[in-house]
């Protein structure tokens, strides 16, 4: 009989500091991500009606549904403190929780903390903690300093735009070197360089692979459907 086969599962974690959405800006995603112009005020009302499936926008039953399930109170509850966001991370790092969810040997779950350096953009809608080093300090005092059980920092990263919009994508990592610079004073001030990946948006097209390939050996961007590799 054939051995039984392993499976390892690696659970990664973006990490982006405390960030909001005011009002005005969950309509514009509404029209922006959903297609859907609502000729309604942006009001506090008019979205506890859509989350209510109340609000009337002249659609199909089951698109109203998709956006009061998206928008719901849940997934519009962002972690907007530091204060918040440490509380929510000591639930699922507890003894009591890494233990339940333990391997065979016993060892406690542990994550993948994929560190991300708000730096470089000129714009800051969501409200961001601004600079590097920031975010990457935080996680280093929780998890690194006195990290009995294993947890990984790694590096996540959403290359800066031409605009210095932060709302938006740059698929291209050729029209600036913040990145090199980001990870040049990791090194320099920090001792420290990530051996694991993470792109924005699970965007890499060929100048990130490639670059990718002289200094990171681990690339967890791909979410290629079975299939269709």
């Amino acid at each position: 009989m054939p051995s039984k086969k392993a499976v390892y599962v690696v659970h990664c974690v973006d990490t982006e500091g405390p960030m909001t959405e005011p009002l005005e800006a969950t309509w514009e995603r509404i029209f922006a991500e959903d297609g859907v112009w609502m000729k309604v005020e942006p009001s506090r009302e008019n979205l506890l009606k859509l989350q209510a499936r109340e609000l009337d926008l002249g659609v199909k039953p089951e698109i109203i549904d998709s956006l009061a399930r998206k928008y719901s109170p849940e997934n519009l509850a962002y972690l907007t403190t530091w204060r918040q966001i440490d509380a929510s991370i000591s639930k699922a790092t507890s003894e009591k929780f890494r233990q339940k969810y333990s391997d065979k040997e016993g060892g406690g779950y542990t994550y993948s903390w994929f560190i991300y350096d708000h730096y470089g953009f000129t714009a800051n809608p969501r409200f961001h903690d601004v600079g590097i080093h920031q975010i990457f300090d935080h996680y280093y005092n929780l998890f690194l300093k006195d990290n009995p059980q294993g947890d990984g920092l790694y590096w996540h990263y959403h290359h800066v735009p031409q605009s210095g919009d932060a709302l938006e994508w740059n698929p291209c990592w050729t029209t600036n070197g913040i990145h090199e610079g980001i990870l040049a004073r990791r090194i320099i001030e920090r001792n420290w360089f990530p051996s694991v990946f993470r792109a924005g948006g699970h965007i890499e097209r060929n100048d990130l692979s490639h670059w990718l390939e002289m200094f990171i050996p681990i690339d967890y961007s791909c979410r290629t459907p079975h299939g269709m590799e």
